[in-house]
């Protein structure tokens, strides 16, 4: 898998009551990989890997139709060079993001060759709880949703 360096990811977040459309930043629940993230991860014998699209190379629009997704959503952004600087001198890199080709069908789809993972949203077990929900939660105040200026 190639990993990437710079450039923009996105995250689909569902809306729902506890979560209104003009939230500042995606929820920690959000980040949770969903099951077809747990069964791909099986299906080729690695850590799961949370779905973000590369923003170069899929539209909002796209990756509601590859991710098959019946409710509204809205998108939240990060810059993986900043995804990528969160660490620690002991976990130098907490984050990792990766491109990750679909399976057909779903591969054959517009936008499909933006389709990534983030590495890093399961705490590896030599981490420190304290410290893994520190990682998190920068990743998660780091998102941003669309027409929000990166800070």
């Amino acid at each position: 898998m190639e990993e990437l360096e710079d450039g923009i990811v996105f995250r689909l977040a569902f809306l729902q009551a506890d979560f209104p459309p003009n939230s500042p930043h995606i929820s920690l629940a959000h980040l949770r990989p969903s099951p077809k993230d747990l069964a791909r991860a099986e299906e080729a014998g690695h850590a799961p890997l949370v779905t973000v699209f590369d923003a170069a190379r899929t539209t909002v629009d796209q990756a509601v139709v590859i991710r098959n997704i019946p409710t509204p959503t809205v998108p939240f952004f990060w810059n993986v060079d900043k995804i990528i600087a969160i660490g620690s001198d002991a976990w130098p890199r907490a984050f990792r993001v990766f491109r990750e080709e679909l399976l057909p069908p779903d591969n054959g789809l517009p936008g499909a060759d933006g389709h990534c993972g983030l590495e890093g949203l399961q705490r590896p077990p030599d981490m420190p709880i304290k410290l893994f929900k520190e990682f998190r939660e920068e990743l998660r105040k780091m998102s941003r949703p669309p027409g929000r200026v990166q800070s």
